[in-house]
């Protein structure tokens, strides 16, 4: 819905005067939600509740990847007092600026045969108490990973992660968080067993219109190979089941199509001999969000020391990470309309609703926006109708994610003049 208020009535707008502003890329690192490098913190709930409150955390990142071990809850619930901590680690994250990925795991070393409880019904106990915690928290919860079980918690490795028990868990966090906190399974194929073909429908030769309350994916396996080491399959679609893992290419469509309601990253791996312009043009395909900064150290490094576009590839690549604004295109339409584009140079969708604000001195204009679907390279192209008391000066326009009124920072200069 659009309105105006507190419009003052003089300094008539000169409708010659074109509305002139800097629309181009400044090239500047954004601290933007929902994008970019993050480092992981871990935290241990058991007899013991480990973990640094408040956190230290990584200047220059609004990400974080919260890992917490329930390893030493195999054979027994959650007491409240766990819980309350798990709660205050959220909070914490989340007052300190950060976006929350959170992955609880039985194991974080690679072990989970040892780590997981033996009976699935002691499985469901904790996803029954955590998902009533997430959905507490659910305006703190940027995304949560996995289902609790196998090596690391990506889902692999398990004797509990038979397609049946996977579609329980599923069940039982999408019920009791109301469908109001976003998950994300380790492969493709592991959000269609969850789902069937009932939430799914298509409607290209490879994509898909997505019901909002489906899990997305994470991957720790990006760039590692085509496959990204058996996350995907080696037949096309039309020759697998649809449980089943497809070749690349649909899976990317898949996964692109889930972007647009729960962002897509992970860790990226050092596979095949790849150029600078070959990344970055995988990275876009793949519609990346967010990337561990840490792991791979020797992907990192390379990506340091190799220039793309007069800056390493490494800055390069934090810069267009999910979304990364620009204001293009601006001029004013049959002298009464103020036209222009939002723009998405980056190499994702926000995967959330957002609106703008424009304004300047006694004038404010709010616009729902269709930003937060835009995929990179997409535009939005965005008019309002121009008040012939609107005060000559200053107009600045702003976009905000409707979840908590957090600003999304622009690219480029904002504020445009009249």
């Amino acid at each position: 819905m659009n309105f105006f208020k507190n419009i003052k009535s003089n300094n008539e707008l000169c409708i010659n005067k074109v509305l002139a502003g800097n629309t181009k890329d400044k090239g500047d690192k954004l601290v933007n939600p929902g994008r970019g490098w993050y480092h992981i913190y871990t935290y241990r709930l058991g007899d013991v509740c480990e973990g640094d409150l408040p956190p230290a955390l990584c200047p220059g990142e609004g990400l974080a990847l919260v890992r917490v071990d329930i390893g030493g809850l195999k054979n027994r619930t959650f007491t409240e007092d766990e819980l309350g901590f798990l709660g205050r680690v959220i909070d914490a994250f989340y007052n300190g600026g950060m976006d929350v990925i959170l992955r609880v795991s039985y194991d974080i070393e690679g072990e989970c045969e040892k780590k997981e409880p033996e009976t699935f019904r002691m499985v469901c106990d904790h996803a029954l108490a955590l998902s009533k915690l997430y959905l507490e928290k659910k305006d703190k919860l940027f995304i949560v990973q996995g289902l609790m079980l196998g090596n690391w918690g990506e889902m692999h490795g398990s004797k509990h992660l038979t397609d049946k028990n996977i579609k329980k868990l599923w069940d039982i966090f999408r019920s009791n968080t109301q469908g109001k906190v976003r998950f994300a399974f380790r492969r493709p194929a592991q959000c269609r067993v969850a789902e069937g073909n009932i939430k799914y429908k298509v409607i290209s030769p490879n994509g898909f219109e997505g019901n909002a309350n489906v899990p997305g994916v994470f991957d720790d396996a990006i760039l590692a190979d085509k496959f990204h080491l058996g996350s995907f399959g080696k037949l096309r679609r039309s020759e697998s089941g649809w449980a089943d893992p497809w070749a690349p290419c649909d899976e990317v469509a898949f996964i692109n199509a889930l972007s647009v309601m729960i962002p897509y990253g992970g860790e990226a791996l050092k596979g095949p001999s790849m150029s600078a312009k070959e990344t970055i043009e995988r990275l876009r395909s793949l519609q990346v969000s967010f990337l561990n900064c840490v792991h791979d150290a020797h992907l990192m490094d390379s990506w340091k020391e190799e220039k793309y576009e007069g800056i390493s590839l490494y800055d390069y690549i934090e810069n267009h990470l999910g979304y990364r604004f620009l204001i293009t295109n601006l001029h004013i339409r049959d002298k009464k309309i103020c036209e222009f584009e939002i723009k998405n140079q980056g190499f994702a969708p926000v995967g959330e609703s957002l609106f703008a604000v424009i304004s300047s001195d006694g004038f404010e204009l709010k616009i729902n926006s269709r930003a937060g679907v835009l995929a990179g390279g997409e535009t939005e192209v965005v008019s309002f109708q121009i008040p012939a008391n609107l005060p000559a000066g200053e107009l600045v326009i702003r976009l905000f994610r409707g979840r908590d009124k957090r600003e999304i920072l622009f690219a480029c200069d904002n504020r445009l003049f009249v």
